[in-house]
């Protein structure tokens, strides 16, 4: 694995390790916190779990059903009498619960791709972020809204309180053959809240 650190990005590139998603976050919201004295909020996103989660619940108009989840359409979604449409609006709506939203949706869909999904956002949650960054807000759009579609099994956005605009984003995703997970900060963004 390499890690490479420019002055707004930095990435490793070759490795897959669960580890490796948690030292490019310590490294950004190292630098962030440096670069602002403002309360952070970071928002991770499963890019893949929306799909993994239609195809559980066979979707039958499942194009059709994903583009009224990302709009957030939740008087749609129960207009088309959709499967386990309360669990989806409570993804959508709910995003400060985890342990919560994890029992909910493992109450009643047990597919191993959810559950090992699911897994991997309560140990970022659990083990890592509330751990060591017991002052960062935590959040997860477990549909997420797909702002950059490179990235794959997780994704993440940092704000700062007031701000609407990400400080920083970052992910995990695919270079020719090689894994890699990396961020990139916004320094536009952090001069305009400075």
């Amino acid at each position: 694995a390499v890690l490479v650190i420019q002055s707004k990005d930095g990435e490793i590139i070759g490795c897959n390790k669960e580890e490796s998603i948690f030292e490019i976050i310590d490294n950004l919201l190292e630098v962030l916190n440096k670069l602002t004295e403002k309360k952070l909020l970071i928002e991770f996103s499963l890019p893949e779990f929306l799909s993994d989660f239609l195809d559980e619940i066979k979707a039958e108009n499942k194009e059709e059903l994903y583009q009224i989840i990302m709009k957030k359409n939740i008087s749609l979604l129960r207009d088309e009498k959709v499967a386990h449409h309360d669990i989806i609006a409570q993804i959508m709506l709910a995003n400060s619960n985890l342990p919560e939203l994890s029992k909910l949706i493992l109450s009643k869909i047990k597919a191993p791709k959810i559950v090992a999904e699911l897994l991997r956002a309560q140990k970022i949650e659990e083990y890592f972020v509330k751990k060591n960054f017991k002052n960062i807000e935590l959040r997860f759009d477990l549909f997420g809204d797909h702002k950059s579609s490179y990235h794959n099994e997780i994704s993440f956005d940092v704000f700062c309180q007031n701000f609407p605009y990400p400080l920083a984003r970052g992910g995990r995703y695919k270079i020719n053959e090689f894994d890699a997970i990396g961020a990139t900060i916004y320094m536009n963004n952090i001069t305009k809240i400075s």
